[in-house]
């Protein structure tokens, strides 16, 4: 009756999702690479992809090259995707994992190529329906994992909807599980990237733009990575599971998981009976010792000394000679003292081991003890215990006078520290707009043109920091300053096009060949003067 249902209705779809964790924890490494070796690469390239689309202004020149990369990464992943479900089939079925040839590599990769790629507009479109979405979802899985290489396109199709048929209830109860776990996994993906950030700064001392506002991730660029690191969580599993309907599919005519089944039980039969019989012998091994064991009142008293002077009975001789059991601080010391004559044992084992490794020559048990007496003794480790003391105290003492100097140095001394143009480390944010400006006039009248244009940009930076226009950050290039000011102005068209005018002029002079001219410093000065007005 049971075999009957399970081959209508099939397996419940937690008990499949039981087994496929199950089955990915028992994954060797090398069949569980050869999806992330597939995967990985497209992932990157999808992201890489998106992210040129979304803030590359040259998109659309290369637009085509790079969707032909995607869509050879996307065949290169169904590809690897198909050897990693074929091994857990394979080791669902008890038979090691297939050696590809050559020929079957390229049957997959042209299998693959033709069914693949319709799904790409069949699964929007069977979502978008909704009813049919789970058979559709459940061929293209079958397509993966039932491709061994040795069929064309048209017998494998056959056999994928022959499976995606079976047991619908199951296939969307895991359609519904399964996007739901998926939830959470996102859900971990973002928490863990936007603490990380602050787990840096916080334990290592690097600052980035995400650690001073980590608003500053949330973009579609970050949502996007989310979505593929949780695609790249989730999906094995989901591959598992539909391996483990293809397995319970082709075992409803071949009966292999009976056969498996039958395997375990036997295996386990001869455990038990291994076991039973082991436990036969012992039994009959203790009556025979029993039987020749002659137990007299001597033996007897002998055991009980033994047993009553063990170290499990030593606080009988404690209270005995003391008069009154040991308190709860004397236990505790006691414990302690042991505990750290322990360590002091072990430690004094390194160091003697490490002597003989050295001289080469063992040392005696005298030299040892000798060597480690000390250590363990109760003077021992009171001065032991007052030098790490002495020591923490020394150490108190020198960082606060180190601070104390460090404070004192910094109120008398107040030097103005002037940045240093030439530096491409040197950041708008190290003196105020005034200052930047006052700069800039100081090199126009020395003649230094160059470097005037620079002190003038980094006092447009400031201002355009001072009015939340961009964020200053060192590794942000001028280009990343004028999207930000784009998209944050977009109110104030006039702002961006004087800045991309002045950030055009600092390109050619400053990281460019052109001569910086008055005419240029002018232009440079009168965008800015427009820019303050503005704002």
């Amino acid at each position: 009756m049971k075999r009957d249902f399970l081959r209508d209705h099939g397996k419940n779809g937690f008990e499949v999702i039981e087994e496929a964790f199950v089955l990915l924890r028992n994954c060797p490494l090398t069949v569980l690479s050869l999806y992330f070796v597939g995967s990985v690469p497209f992932v990157a390239g999808v992201l890489v992809f998106w992210s040129q689309a979304c803030h590359d202004p040259f998109a659309r020149e290369h637009l085509v090259e790079r969707a032909l990369l995607v869509a050879g990464l996307f065949v290169w992943m169904k590809i690897f995707q198909t050897l990693f479900c074929v091994a857990l089939l394979a080791r669902l079925g008890g038979a090691e994992t297939p050696k590809w040839s050559l020929r079957a590599i390229l049957r997959v990769f042209i299998n693959q190529t033709i069914l693949q790629s319709s799904g790409l507009i069949l699964l929007p479109m069977a979502a978008l329906i909704a009813l049919p979405f789970g058979w559709v979802y459940a061929f293209y899985q079958n397509a993966t994992i039932l491709d061994d290489g040795n069929s064309g396109a048209g017998p494998l199709t056959k056999q994928a909807i022959r499976h995606c048929q079976l047991w619908p209830m199951q296939n969307h109860l895991l359609l519904f599980v399964l996007p739901a776990f998926g939830l959470f996994v996102l859900i971990n993906w973002i928490t863990l990237c936007l603490i990380v950030p602050q787990f840096l700064r916080m334990f290592f001392g690097v600052e980035s733009a995400f650690s001073q506002s980590p608003a500053a991730m949330l973009n579609s660029t970050f949502f996007a990575a989310m979505l593929g690191f949780t695609y790249l969580s989730l999906d094995p599993l989901i591959k598992s599971c539909y391996v483990l309907r293809c397995f319970y599919g082709k075992s409803l005519s071949s009966g292999a998981d009976l056969r498996i089944g039958f395997a375990r039980m036997a295996r386990m039969a001869v455990f038990v009976v291994a076991v039973l019989f082991a436990g036969m012998n012992h039994a009959q091994c203790e009556e025979s010792v029993s039987s020749n064991r002659v137990v007299t009142q001597e033996n007897l008293d002998q055991a009980i000394t033994k047993v009553s002077e063990s170290e499990k009975y030593a606080w009988r001789e404690t209270a005995k000679h003391s008069g009154k059991p040991p308190g709860l601080f004397e236990r505790f010391f006691s414990g302690l003292t042991q505990a750290v004559g322990r360590l002091m044992d072990f430690l004094g084992g390194l160091i003697g081991q490490l002597l003989e490794w050295i001289f080469g020559k063992p040392a005696s048990p005298e030299e040892k003890q000798s060597a480690t007496g000390w250590m363990t003794s109760q003077l021992g480790l009171l001065y032991l215990a007052l030098a790490i003391v002495a020591a923490l105290f020394a150490v108190s003492v020198m960082r606060f006078l180190r601070k104390r100097k460090a404070a004192s140095t910094t109120l008398s001394v107040a030097l103005p520290v002037t940045p240093d143009l030439r530096n491409e480390q040197t950041g708008a944010d190290e003196l105020p707009e005034n200052d930047w400006l006052e700069m800039g006039r100081a090199l126009v009248e020395q003649g230094d043109l160059r470097l005037a244009l620079r002190a003038f940009y980094l006092a447009l930076l400031a201002h355009l920091a001072g009015r939340s226009l961009v964020t200053i950050a060192r590794h942000k290039s001028n280009r990343d300053y004028e999207y930000e000011v784009g998209r944050r102005g977009h109110a104030l068209p006039s702002i961006l096009l004087r800045f991309r005018e002045n950030v055009s002029i600092i390109n050619c002079t400053w990281y460019g060949q052109h001569e910086a001219r008055p005419e240029m410093v002018g232009s440079f000065v009168a965008n800015i003067e427009e820019i303050r007005r503005t704002t």
